[in-house]
């Protein structure tokens, strides 16, 4: 299968690597696709023989965001006016790194929340009853063992 030039791709070799770029050229014998972030080009010699599984998608790959800030900053920056606009004065004399921690402190607590709910086993262990293999054998009377 011959995959046409700009196409964002995936493949995965048959021992378990994946690579992934833009085809830059795709021949039977010799595949050369650019990675993502336009720092190296792949060959890839024997593609027919190598290539297991070959995802091509549609989507355009992740541009570079021109303003360097986080994808939820628009979010983060709302809701600390939230915070700020709250009557609580208690969040309102705290720092941004005093409430970061304690958000940090309740996502453990939830977390912690989560295990014991799935894994009640986790917090209460249970006490198995073994034995040695010493008491199955029969005792014999006179025995002083």
């Amino acid at each position: 299968m011959i995959i046409e030039t700009g196409k964002h791709v995936k493949c995965v070799f048959k021992n378990g690597t994946v690579i992934e770029g833009i085809v830059i050229d795709w021949l039977a014998g010799q595949v050369q696709l650019r990675s993502l972030n336009d720092e190296s080009m792949m060959i890839i010699t024997h593609p027919e023989e190598d290539i297991m599984l070959i995802k091509v998608l549609t989507d355009k790959p992740a541009e570079k965001q021109e303003d360097n800030s986080p994808p939820l900053a628009e979010e983060i920056k709302e809701k600390l006016e939230e915070a700020r606009s709250q009557e609580d004065p208690e969040l309102q004399g705290k720092t941004i790194a005093e409430l970061k921690q304690m958000v940090r402190a309740q996502e453990r607590q939830m977390i912690a929340n989560k295990i014991k709910h799935h894994f009640p086993s986790a917090y209460a262990p249970h006490k198995p009853n073994y034995g040695s293999q010493i008491d199955l054998i029969p005792r014999r009377r006179g025995h002083n063992g």
